[in-house]
């Protein structure tokens, strides 16, 4: 007689749907910022990331899929000559992206059954939409392409069978990113 297979958080075959928001984006690059501290005072501001991701578990461990990002961020120096002299850039960013993750199954019935960890990376395309502001704005437009990555640990909580909550720490994406989960 075969064994039935214990259900568990994460199971070959599945697809994941998660939105979700992600404080201290890394999005940003900093050496945006530090080029521009030779003209004077830099002061950036950082939007939310809103992202999306689709995910397929190709086996009982392993889960690819798409993730979409969106971000602002406002970059603003004041000329140390004339402070009356500001310029800047209020910045879009888009990431596009693919992702794989390694699950971690649990041995525990209770946990097993709602709590999904994993780790995983991720390799795209961050695109910039840069729109300058000041009268006297003589700064190079930000690059408006670029390949990025991201790595990132977190867990996914299954409230109920199909929905879930999830929460992650990361680099180079958002430093924490936390949402909701659906199952199908």
């Amino acid at each position: 007689m075969k064994k039935k297979k214990a259900k568990k958080a994460f199971n070959a075959g599945q697809n994941t749907l998660h939105a979700g928001v992600g404080f201290v984006p890394f999005l940003l690059k900093q050496e945006s910022e530090d080029a521009l501290k030779v003209y004077g005072e830099t002061e950036k501001k950082k939007g939310l990331v809103i992202g999306a991701r689709y995910e397929i578990a190709v086996t009982d461990f392993l889960s690819v899929g798409a993730i979409v990002g969106i971000s602002n961020a406002k970059l603003t120096v004041v000329d140390v000559t004339n402070p009356d002299n500001i310029n800047g850039y209020d910045m879009k960013f888009t990431v596009i992206g693919l992702r794989a993750a390694y699950h971690l199954r649990l041995n525990s019935k209770t946990l097993g059954e709602k709590l999904d960890p994993y780790a995983g990376g991720m390799f795209g395309v961050c695109l910039t939409g840069a729109k300058a502001f000041g009268e006297r704005n003589y700064f190079d437009e930000p690059e408006s392409f670029g390949l990025t990555y991201a790595i990132y640990a977190g867990a996914t909580f299954y409230i109920i069978e199909k929905v879930g909550l999830f929460a992650e720490i990361g680099y180079k994406y958002a430093l924490v990113n936390t949402g909701v989960t659906f199952k199908f």
